[in-house]
C-alpha cells in the first residue's frame, strides 16, 4: 500500500531529516562561490570542466587544448561540473556545487541507514552532526571544494552501507546499490574507488558468508557490469587519445603507490596524526570509547555495524599509509564511517543519560537538549572557520577575477591582452612529460577559460618569469604587487586603466 505524500512528509523521521539538511546547508553552501580557487587539484578540475564545456569531448579531458595526461582520473566529477556550468554559468559555485551535493547525499545515507537499518533516529542525527562538524570534512579538498574526495566519500559510504544491509537482509536492491557504488567510485577516482573492497571481504569472512556470496549469480553479474562500464571507459579513452593507459599506470596505479610524486612524502603515521590534529577534530578522541561502548551493547546489529566500520576505516588507513605518495585528503573518504562510529557511541551515552536522569521526558526533548550541549561549540567553530579561514586562502588571485570580469564594461574594445601573474610554484624540478612546468598557473588558466565563456575575452597568460618574452606595444594586465616592479624594470609603461591593485598597461620601449 502506497503511503500518501502528506502522511509520509508528516512523519517524525522525515521532519528531523529536513531539519538536519537545513542545519547542514549553512556550512555546506554559505559563500561557496566567493572564495578563491585553489591552485592544485581544484583549479585543474575546473580547467578540465571548462574545456569540456567548450569542446564537448566527453571521453577525453583536456588542458590547454591537449589531452590531459597528468590528471588521469575518469571524468564522472568533470561531467557533473560541466552540468553545473551549463546550469549556473562558469563560476566557482558551479565547480564546487557537485561536492556540496555529494556531502548532502552522504549525510542522507548516514541518516537513513541509522533510521531504517540500525533502527535509531538519534544515531542518524548524531552521526550527521559529527561528520558535519569534523573540520576536515568541510575543509581542504572535501565538501566545499571542487575536488574528487567528497564525491568519492559518498560512493564509499554507499558501498559499505549497502553491503551491510545485503548481508543482513539479502535484498537484491542492496547488491545493485553496492555495484553502483563501486562503478561510481572507480569512475570518480580510479583505483581509489576500490580501496574499500578488502574490508568487505574481511567482513564477509567474519560473518561466514564469503562462500555463500561466491555462489550467487548477481555477484558475477555485478562484476560483469563493473568490467563493462569501467573497463569500457578506459578502453575507449585509450582509443580516443593513445598514451592514456600508460599515464594512468604512473599517476593512479603502482607509480603513485611505489614512488614519491611531487615531494609528497610522510611517515607511516602521517594519516593518523592528520586525523588526530586536523581532519577529525574534535571527534578523534571519541573513536576509542565509541568502539568500547558498542562492543558492550546487547544489540548484535550495532556490534556488527561497528565491526564493518572498523574494518573499512582500518584497512583504508593501512593501504594509504603504505603508499609512498602521501596527500592529506586520501583519508577523507573514511570520515563518514568514523562519524557513524562516533555517532553510535554518542547515542549509547545519550540513551544512558536519558534513562538515568530524564526518564519522564520525551525522547525528542532529551535528544534536542543533548545535541545542543554537545554540538553547540563545534558547530560555532565550524562556521567561524568557514567565514574567516576560507576567505583568507589564495587572496592574491581574488582581484584578477573581479578585474577581468569588469573589463568588458570598463573597456569594451579591449578583448586581446596578456595577463601577467606571479610564479606560483618554485619547487617544480625537472617535470616529467605532461606534468606542470614552472609557468603553470591553473587558477588564472581557469579564469582565462571562464572569462572566455562568460565574457568573450581572449587573452594569454604569462608568468613573471616570462617578462622578457613580452614586446613593446603589448597590452598587459597585472594585479600582483610583487610583479609590477619586475615589469617596470624591463619596460617603460603607460597606464591605461587602474582599479585597486590591478592595472592595465601599454608597454613602451625596453630598458
Amino acid at each position: 500500500m502506497r503511503v500518501p505524500l502528506r502522511q509520509w512528509a508528516s512523519g517524525l523521521p522525515v521532519q528531523v531529516y529536513i531539519l538536519v539538511l537545513l542545519v547542514a546547508s549553512v556550512p555546506l553552501l554559505y559563500g561557496l562561490g566567493t572564495t578563491g580557487m585553489r591552485p592544485w587539484d581544484e583549479a585543474r578540475l575546473a580547467i578540465n570542466a571548462s574545456e569540456m564545456a567548450l569542446n564537448k569531448q566527453w571521453l577525453v579531458t583536456h588542458i590547454g587544448g591537449q589531452p590531459d595526461l597528468w590528471n588521469t582520473k575518469p571524468p564522472l566529477m568533470i561531467w557533473l561540473q560541466v552540468l553545473a556550468i551549463w546550469l549556473l554559468g562558469n563560476t566557482e559555485l558551479a565547480i564546487r556545487l557537485p561536492s556540496a551535493l555529494a556531502a548532502f547525499a552522504t549525510l542522507s545515507l548516514l541518516y537513513w541507514f541509522s533510521v531504517r537499518t540500525l533502527r535509531d533516529m538519534g544515531t542518524g542525527v548524531l552521526s550527521c552532526l559529527v561528520l558535519l562538524t569534523s573540520l576536515g570534512y568541510t575543509g581542504f579538498h572535501m565538501a566545499r571544494s571542487g575536488d574528487y574526495d567528497a564525491l568519492l566519500g559518498f560512493w564509499q559510504t554507499l558501498i559499505w552501507t549497502a553491503f551491510f544491509r545485503y548481508l543482513e537482509d539479502g535484498r537484491p536492491r542492496d547488491w545493485w546499490l553496492l555495484t553502483a557504488g563501486l562503478i561510481g567510485g572507480a569512475l570518480t577516482k580510479s583505483i581509489a574507488g576500490l580501496l574499500g573492497l578488502p574490508a568487505l571481504l574481511l567482513y564477509a569472512l567474519y560473518r561466514r558468508q564469503a562462500g555463500k556470496l561466491l555462489t550467487q549469480w548477481r555477484v558475477y553479474t555485478g562484476l560483469g557490469l563493473f568490467i563493462m562500464t569501467v573497463g569500457g571507459y578506459y578502453v575507449l579513452r585509450e582509443l580516443a587519445a593513445p598514451g592514456y593507459w600508460q599515464a594512468v599506470q604512473y599517476n593512479d596505479l603502482l607509480g603513485r603507490y611505489t614512488t614519491v610524486q611531487n615531494n609528497n612524502l610522510g611517515s607511516p603515521l602521517f594519516y593518523l596524526l592528520y586525523l588526530k590534529n586536523q581532519q577529525f577534530v574534535p571527534w578523534y578522541l571519541f573513536v576509542g570509547p565509541a568502539v568500547l561502548l558498542l562492543w558492550l551493547q546487547p544489540n548484535p546489529v550495532l556490534r556488527r555495524a561497528a565491526v564493518l566500520i572498523g574494518l573499512f576505516a582500518g584497512t583504508w588507513l593501512l593501504l594509504i599509509s603504505n603508499s609512498a605518495t602521501k596527500l592529506m585528503w586520501y583519508s577523507g573518504p573514511i570520515l563518514p564511517a568514523l562519524a557513524l562510529l562516533v555517532g553510535l557511541g554518542l547515542a549509547c551515552i545519550f540513551r544512558a543519560l536519558h534513562q538515568q536522569y530524564a526518564p519522564t521526558w520525551s525522547t525528542g526533548t532529551s535528544l534536542a537538549l543533548f545535541v545542543g550541549l554537545v554540538f553547540w561549540l563545534p558547530y560555532r567553530l565550524l562556521l567561524e572557520s568557514i567565514t574567516t579561514l576560507e576567505k583568507s586562502r589564495y587572496t592574491e588571485y581574488h582581484p584578477y577575477r573581479a578585474y577581468l570580469s569588469s573589463l568588458p564594461t570598463t573597456h569594451p574594445g579591449l578583448t586581446r591582452f596578456t595577463v601577467l601573474s606571479p610564479v606560483l610554484f618554485d619547487d617544480i624540478v625537472s617535470p616529467k612529460p605532461h606534468e606542470p612546468t614552472l609557468d603553470y598557473n591553473p587558477v588564472l588558466q581557469y579564469y582565462q577559460l571562464a572569462c572566455r565563456t562568460e565574457k568573450g575575452l581572449q587573452f594569454q597568460l604569462k608568468s613573471a618569469r616570462q617578462i622578457p618574452e613580452l614586446h613593446p606595444q603589448d597590452t598587459v594586465v597585472v594585479c600582483a604587487v610583487q610583479v609590477r616592479p619586475q615589469l617596470d624594470s624591463a619596460f617603460t609603461t603607460r597606464v591605461l586603466y587602474q582599479d585597486g591593485p590591478c592595472t592595465t598597461l601599454i608597454l613602451g620601449q625596453r630598458k
